[in-house]
């Protein structure tokens, strides 16, 4: 049987630390993140598309510029999370630590069923460096790290 698959991205940009780390980014900071959704459907509409990229992409768009864009993302017992909601700052609260592994996840999960006669098939998110991390719809996580001196497609399995 036929399969069809496309690619969109969209990026925004938000500030998170990590609780229970050691190391910079245990401290408050921004990140540039871009997010790659793999969609991937059995049938074409009756123009002949899988789906319009503008769709995807508006249906990602308003939620990313409603509860991301330009937040701080923290998880939900950070007590920076009432300290940033004092400052009349938007927060984006998580039960787990805002890791790219962990939104990655979370843009699955909203999305996985967001449009019709297809599925989003994994979800990549790129934090502020080449490195990023896919979250698979069977759960396998994949860590890409791409370099200047790497072949880009290389990928190493980490769970």
């Amino acid at each position: 049987m036929e399969k069809f698959g496309l690619k969109v991205q969209v990026d925004f940009r938000a500030a998170h630390r990590l609780l229970d780390y050691v190391g910079n980014c245990a401290n408050l900071h921004g990140e540039f993140y871009i997010v790659t959704f793999y969609i991937e459907g059995y049938k074409l509409r009756s123009n002949g598309l899988l789906i319009d990229f503008k769709e995807v992409k508006k249906k990602i768009k308003n939620w990313v510029k409603e509860y991301l864009d330009h937040v701080t993302i923290l998880r939900k017992d950070d007590p920076l999370v009432e300290v940033v909601k004092q400052k009349s700052r938007r927060v984006f609260t998580m039960d787990d630590n805002p890791t790219a592994e962990n939104i990655a996840k979370l843009f699955w999960h909203r999305f996985k069923g967001a449009f019709k006669d297809c599925w989003v098939q994994r979800v990549k998110v790129q934090e502020s460096t080449p490195d990023n991390i896919a979250y698979y719809e069977n759960n396998i996580i994949i860590k890409e790290v791409i370099t200047a001196y790497e072949n880009p497609t290389k990928s190493k399995e980490i769970g």
